[in-house]
């Protein structure tokens, strides 16, 4: 809810780079009070919650950031029963979403979030790519193998309904869209030389669904139906 807060505050700014980047951070800000002491988001993440967890790397997945490179945000809540599940499927579909990696012949092109992450890895790159390997979902009749990590995908755009007015081209034109925030994943692959890419070149699903629900609320707040009863007829004869 802070998170949402502070998107709600912040809107109509579309990038949250400068939020992220000021100092202290919009995660580095003390926002909580507690036995005297103040705490941040990062506070609670790394000094609380992780050493409970031994570092847990799917910890990772349960922590949203409210920018499109960052992982989902669920629409049910976490419980005792189900967290463990949840982080893992939340997980795997940040991982195999383009916002996560992108397995190349020769590397492996993953989130600049990881380089945030570095707590959860204590041989960072070598834990890393055994983390992302135990997530990948392998394409049939190839071998994708994490390796040679280059931090090179972000997106700081404002998780918005429409993806921050994602740039879609005209004609034929494929568009790469980094901004699948839905539960569920792509499995199709568009293969440009030796390079794979998930792609999609209208409206998700996903989007469709969410405005259409929008719609309908819509009109079923500004619709209005008056009911008026006629008088009673007068009887015959007066």
């Amino acid at each position: 809810m802070t998170v949402l807060n502070e998107l709600v505050q912040q809107y109509p700014v579309k990038n949250l780079t400068k939020l992220l980047n000021e100092e202290p951070s919009f995660f580095d800000k003390p926002r909580f009070n507690f036995n005297g002491n103040q705490y941040s988001l990062n506070d609670i993440e790394y000094n609380i919650v992780a050493p409970l967890f031994n570092n847990d790397p799917l910890l990772i997945y349960g922590y949203y950031r409210g920018y499109i490179g960052s992982p989902n945000l669920l629409n049910y809540p976490y419980t005792a029963k189900n967290v463990f599940t949840a982080l893992t499927n939340n997980a795997v579909q940040f991982v195999n979403s383009n916002r996560g990696s992108v397995i190349d012949t020769h590397s492996t092109r993953v989130s600049s979030l990881y380089l945030e992450k570095k707590n959860y890895f204590p041989n960072f790159e070598e834990d890393l790519a055994d983390h992302l390997q135990s997530l990948v979902i392998q394409e049939p009749d190839k071998d994708q193998v994490v390796q040679n990590l280059s931090f090179s995908i972000d997106n700081y755009d404002i998780t918005d309904i429409l993806g921050s007015d994602i740039p879609y081209g005209g004609g034929n034109a494929i568009v790469v869209d980094p901004s699948i925030v839905a539960v569920g994943w792509d499995t199709a692959f568009t293969t440009y030389g030796d390079n794979s890419s998930k792609v999609i070149g209208q409206v998700s699903p996903l989007r469709r669904e969410i405005l259409k629900k929008i719609t309908q609320k819509y009109y079923e707040v500004n619709s209005r139906v008056e009911i008026t009863d006629l008088p009673a007829r007068e009887s015959e004869g007066k």
